[in-house]
């Protein structure tokens, strides 16, 4: 499996651990910081315009521009946005993968 980045989505996911997982700033730098290691970080082009919450679009064109099979997200809205040109899977669909 080959896994996809941008800084956007690192930022994300940095956020969501202090305000939804309760880490200190600090335990999500480290996180942060144990993560890079394992993805390929890519700067996609600003170019798609049609997702349902406009603050997605940089997940469509990463994973358009870099041709992923599939984008795995705990997002509902992403999930059931049936337009998306790509498939979307849950997190507990790769975990049943091993």
């Amino acid at each position: 499996m080959i896994v996809f980045a941008d800084y956007y989505l690192l930022s994300e996911i940095h956020e969501a651990l202090i305000t939804q997982f309760d880490f200190s700033i600090h335990e999500a730098d480290i996180i942060i910081k144990l993560i890079i290691p394992f993805v390929i970080l890519s700067a996609p082009q600003n170019i798609y315009r049609l997702s349902k919450d406009p603050k997605d679009n940089y997940l469509y064109d990463l994973c358009i521009q870099n041709n992923c099979g599939y984008l795995i997200t705990i997002d509902k809205e992403l999930l059931i946005d049936s337009s998306a040109p790509f498939l979307r899977k849950t997190d507990a669909w790769l975990k049943k993968k091993k």
